[in-house]
């Protein structure tokens, strides 16, 4: 359309004009920053997905005092030093599979820049899930011990790896 407004306005009938662009580079400062958007992102899905993990953890414990069934096992004959060490050992493993599972994802796409976070998804469990069962004398309803868990582990699962990759991140910009 513009070729036949220049041909009326020019007087040439066979007039042709070509036009080629090309783009600028991405500036490094916008590479940066679409780089901060996604480990930030990707921190918050994997946040609220981890946080629920505990919030499990809990309602089960929560779930056995209400209905004294670790009284009944005791009285049955059940060790109580045992009882507490297969629970914290089997809450761990449960809640390590979803942890090792995240590293595997992001180690299969390349995800190189979330690679020291791997030592933290893995050693999670190890600090959390005895929190977690030292906080379940708190409460007495599963309800608010579920609640407390999972915002309480949001809070830190969200805050903590942003506070250590946005330091990662101000000390190699220096």
């Amino acid at each position: 359309m513009y070729e036949a407004i220049l041909r009326s306005a020019t007087g040439r009938p066979h007039f042709q004009f070509k036009l080629v662009t090309n783009p600028y580079p991405i500036l490094q400062k916008y590479k940066d920053e679409e780089r901060e958007t996604s480990v930030i992102s990707l921190l918050f899905v994997i946040s609220v997905g981890m946080s629920l993990v505990p919030g499990l953890i809990v309602g089960q414990i929560m779930h056995e005092r209400e209905k004294n069934l670790k009284h009944m096992q005791i009285i049955s004959g059940m060790n109580l030093c045992s009882y507490w060490i297969v629970n914290l050992v089997f809450d761990i493993l449960k809640t390590e599979i979803p942890m090792v599972l995240c590293c595997v994802l992001l180690y299969y796409f390349e995800m190189t820049e979330y690679f020291p976070a791997m030592f933290v998804f893995v050693a999670y469990p190890i600090g959390v899930v005895p929190f977690t069962h030292a906080t379940s004398f708190f409460f007495q309803s599963e309800w608010s011990a579920q609640f407390f868990t999972v915002g309480l582990n949001l809070i830190v699962m969200i805050f903590g790896p942003l506070t250590v990759y946005i330091f990662m991140f101000n000390s190699n910009s220096q």
